[in-house]
């Protein structure tokens, strides 16, 4: 059974972007309909496939990957503070590009840590440090 779930996994890795090119699906980006296929052939639909070890590697590291694709999207030429600019004055004021992102990043983070532990608290999850990160990079996506 083990063999089995993993080919099912993998072909429907590899079919779900074929399918959704085929059917002109452009406002879905392919990672999250490959994630939505991970629900509907898991255990909370079809319960088609059963979870391993080699599938629980295969997972963390879709999911690290998936980490490292939403960094690349980071653009850093915001944090660059314009130079040349005449109201220097005025603008003196204004919090700077880097501490407005590392006071974003702390207040994301609390909300997060606050968040993973009441899950924690409620029975929802077990691993409180994997529920911080997950809502911490989500979170980027909404600011």
């Amino acid at each position: 059974m083990e063999f089995l779930s993993l080919v099912v996994v993998v072909m429907a890795a590899f079919l779900t972007p074929i399918l959704i090119n085929r059917l002109r699906i452009t406002f879905l980006p392919v990672v999250v309909a490959e994630i939505l296929m991970g629900i509907l052939i898991g255990h909370s639909f079809l319960n088609i496939v059963e979870r391993d070890a080699m599938l629980n590697i295969l997972s963390t590291l879709g999911f690290i990957f998936l980490m490292f694709l939403s960094g690349l999207e980071i653009d850093f030429k915001a944090f660059k503070k314009d130079k040349g600019s005449s109201e220097d004055k005025d603008k003196s004021k204004e919090p700077g590009h880097l501490q407005l992102a590392l006071t974003v990043f702390l207040f994301i983070m609390i909300i997060s840590i606050v968040f993973a532990y009441a899950f924690k608290w409620f029975g929802l999850i077990d691993d409180v440090l994997l529920m911080i990160i997950i809502i911490s990079t989500i979170s980027k996506s909404f600011m």
